[in-house]
């Protein structure tokens, strides 16, 4: 049975940023899509993509591997569920992170296991929502329904003289005993995957199994992704401000740019012209660049300073206290000051000179910003 496609909440005006999974027929792909995901609105820089992927059935491709069977027509077919090699294939489709997985059973029963899986996805606002799932597999539940599966498919055997009407009790014995060797062996990752299955069940609506005939249809896979406009000038800044972040975080302060760097990086930001004479004949001496007003140049700052994360606002709200001499005076505990009030001490602290006396009310106004900050 094919998976539906949620249906988006979507306003009469507002466009619907999943529109590009309307031209595939859920009768001729399996579709799967972020629940979640359909109810909100793009994020700045959000986009979503779709992916085609094929799941071969046959069994020498090793897509899927067989867990049980089902009524078809007049006969039966067998359900399916994926290798973890599959899983992997959707889940970079999907953009699922699977965070970990670990077993959760004391181990006492044979017959019995229990995972637990942990998966991550971003949602079209940019942010992510996680999913904890839990699957228990009972090989003394699971004999029973395959028994019982066993007897159907034996009795319909012997209508059709296919078996020996006193050979009914042994025909079923020895299906059952060989499947269930089958899933006794298998029964740690067939559990694993179960918890897997549960996760992206939640994250993009997939079954935990599907019947064989299903995989005659593709499926065809939604996924968030960061894809902001690099052309934007502002973009372009964010995305360098982004790198420079994940260098300090892998290399620490040693690994950035020297403060002032941020010159540099405009210019670079703007290497998309035409170069002139003197800078294609390695001269730079003539060459020219166009001079920004005093408004554009704090606007543009103040741009930065918005795209900056709240951690290293706060860094660079303490490189600046340092440096104005002003550490041991304000006294003043930075990760309790909201995003506005942030804003507004940078920009105080780098009008003043370097190694600056006590902040006072003279001192561009530092007394009455921290007023009611502890």
């Amino acid at each position: 049975m094919a998976t539906q496609r949620p249906v988006p909440v979507q306003d009469a005006e507002r466009p619907n940023p999943f529109a590009a999974l309307e031209k595939y027929d859920p009768k001729k792909y399996n579709v799967l899509c972020p629940p979640a995901a359909m109810r909100a609105e793009l994020g700045f820089g959000y986009a979503v993509s779709v992916e085609v992927v094929h799941i071969s059935p046959r069994k020498e491709d090793k897509h899927v591997y067989k867990v049980g069977s089902r009524p078809h027509g007049d006969g039966w077919e067998d359900e399916v569920t994926f290798y973890g090699t599959t899983l992997n294939r959707i889940a970079n489709a999907a953009g699922i992170s699977i965070l970990g997985t670990r077993r959760t059973d004391d181990r006492r029963d044979p017959d019995y296991v229990e995972f637990q899986a942990t998966g991550a996805l971003i949602k079209s606002d940019g942010t992510p929502v996680y999913r904890t799932r839990t699957n228990g597999l009972d090989l003394k539940e699971i004999e029973e329904e395959v028994t019982e599966q066993q007897t159907i498919k034996v009795r319909t055997l012997i209508k059709e003289n296919k078996v020996n009407k006193n050979d009914e009790t042994a025909a079923i014995g020895t299906r059952v005993r060989a499947e269930m060797h089958q899933k006794r062996k298998k029964r740690v990752p067939l559990c694993e995957t179960g918890a897997i299955l549960r996760v992206f069940r939640e994250l993009i609506g997939m079954n935990s199994s599907y019947p064989i005939s299903d995989l005659d249809k593709d499926f065809v896979i939604a996924r968030i992704d960061f894809r902001p406009d690099a052309s934007d000038p502002v973009v372009k800044r964010m995305l360098m401000e982004r790198g420079l972040n994940a260098g300090r975080e892998i290399f620490g302060s040693q690994g950035m740019l020297p403060t002032g760097s941020r010159v540099e990086i405009a210019e670079v930001a703007a290497v998309d012209e035409e170069p002139s004479a003197e800078t294609v004949n390695g001269n730079t001496e003539g060459a020219q660049t166009p001079e920004q007003s005093e408004e554009e140049k704090v606007a543009h700052h103040v741009a930065d300073l918005k795209l900056m994360e709240a951690s290293h606002q706060i860094g660079y709200l303490s490189e600046l206290q340092t440096r104005k001499g002003l550490k041991q005076k304000m006294g003043v505990d930075l990760t309790k000051l909201g995003a506005v009030k942030r804003l507004e001490i940078i920009l105080a602290l780098e009008k003043l000179p370097d190694k600056a006396a006590e902040p006072t009310g003279s001192q561009g106004g530092l007394g009455e910003l921290f007023e009611g900050v502890e």
